[in-house]
């Protein structure tokens, strides 16, 4: 039934008994019949639900997308970026605090969490669902900010939802029909991480954060389905070659 590997939905229990059980790395036996993997039989432990989720759509970086972010998203804050040996440091300590070789989900590329549909990640798939799922299972949009990376020829427009943040906002008539219509858009390529336990002191000890990276915008053509968010796991729901 379905063309890409999935993780498998177990959780895995951290030596801190504070913290929740995180999602698995191996991939599902027989998905969507089964969807733990062998070494997790099933009625084993659940992964827990994210506290928070930030969906990520990056763009070729030019002055009309500059300047069609500065202009909708007025509610956004700009973000300086982070020196990148920095956040991969993070992420290394991140990835071995729970045992992890940061370097096997990805060869070369640091990453603590687990890719919830493989390495391949999923194709040609629309994000219309994601917004008004996570803000229903109480993730409420809680801000956002344009990454500027014109340095590596890209913009990437970062949405955050949390249970536990200050809701942003209402955005304008306006700015929320631009984010519609991107997030009804065709992307060539996503991926879905979900990442284990925080470890930063302060309120987001222990919450789990689930990232979702769009990338290769085709304003022009049809998905094949729509990523699906229920009870914490994700899914791709089957829509055809149809337009919304």
């Amino acid at each position: 039934m379905i063309g890409f590997q999935y993780s498998c939905i177990g959780g895995v229990q951290p030596p801190d008994a504070k913290l929740p059980p995180y999602r698995c790395r191996n991939f599902a036996a027989d998905p969507p019949e089964k969807l733990f993997c062998r070494t997790h039989a099933d009625g084993a432990v659940l992964a827990t639900a994210p506290d928070s989720a930030q969906v990520k759509m990056t763009f070729a970086s030019s002055p009309d997308w500059k300047h069609d972010l500065e202009e909708f998203v007025l509610d956004f804050k700009q973000r300086e970026r982070k020196h990148q040996s920095e956040i991969e440091q993070k992420h290394i300590q991140h990835a071995q605090a729970f045992g992890r070789n940061p370097y096997a989900a990805r060869p070369g590329v640091v990453d603590s969490g687990t890719p919830v549909f493989g390495s391949k990640g999923l194709e040609d798939v629309s994000l219309i669902l994601v917004d008004g799922q996570l803000v229903g299972a109480g993730l409420r949009r809680t801000g956002g900010y344009v990454q500027d990376k014109s340095r590596e020829g890209k913009l990437v427009l970062v949405l955050n939802y949390s249970n536990y943040g200050k809701p942003t906002g209402g955005l304008s008539l306006r700015a929320e029909g631009f984010l519609k219509s991107l997030l009804r858009a065709t992307w060539g390529h996503l991926h879905v991480w979900a990442n284990p336990p925080s470890l930063d002191e302060g309120q987001r000890f222990g919450k789990i954060m689930h990232t979702i990276n769009a990338g290769w915008y085709k304003p022009d053509e049809v998905p094949i389905g729509a990523l699906d968010y229920y009870e914490g796991r994700w899914w791709l729901t089957d829509i055809g070659r149809q337009r919304w």
